[in-house]
């Protein structure tokens, strides 16, 4: 899907592999692997959600997060990180972490929580998007247009989304590539 992401994770080897499934998956992943560059886009973009690591050089990510709470932004955030015991998830938690995974971990498991912490989102109650005659339906990966079952490739269906969740907003940018 065309849901941004931003994923602070020092851990090169981890980020890289965590980024590349998602982007499998249709999502908009942007890694940082620094604590100044996540810090920085953390407060300066938006956000669908959040994937952070705790132990970070430089500034810990609870840190990162009770600045990132602090200021008002409400992005659902995922701890991903090797800190297990129940005091320190209980303590990400209150925090304003939405949910917390422990590495090492499947990323079918990390997907999951994902997912299920995406369709959380304003306007996500509903699992189609409709746009006129148009509609994708999230839980069957099926668009149709006038009733017509569109055949799309991954990357078509996440453009389609994007263009369903910003009606009228990429229209300045599609139609001078039509014309």
């Amino acid at each position: 899907m065309s849901f941004r992401i931003l994923l602070i994770e020092d851990d090169v080897e981890i980020g890289e592999f965590v980024a590349q499934g998602l982007r499998e998956e249709g999502y908009v992943v942007e890694l940082a692997t620094e604590c100044d560059t996540g810090e920085h886009l953390l407060s300066s973009a938006s956000w669908d959600l959040v994937i952070l690591d705790w132990w970070l050089p430089g500034k810990e990510g609870l840190t990162l997060l009770k600045q990132f709470r602090h200021i008002g932004r409400t992005t659902p955030v995922l701890f991903l990180t090797a800190r297990d015991a129940v005091a320190q998830r209980v303590e990400g938690l209150r925090a304003g972490a939405e949910d917390y995974l422990c590495k090492p971990f499947a990323f079918e498991k990390l997907l999951a929580r994902v997912q299920a912490l995406l369709r959380r989102l304003p306007g996500q109650t509903s699992i189609e998007w409709r746009h006129h005659d148009i509609v994708l339906n999230l839980s069957t990966n099926r668009a149709k247009r006038a009733g017509r079952s569109l055949g799309l490739a991954a990357r078509e269906q996440s453009l389609l989304l994007l263009f369903l969740r910003h009606p009228g907003e990429v229209q300045m940018f599609v139609k001078p590539l039509l014309f």
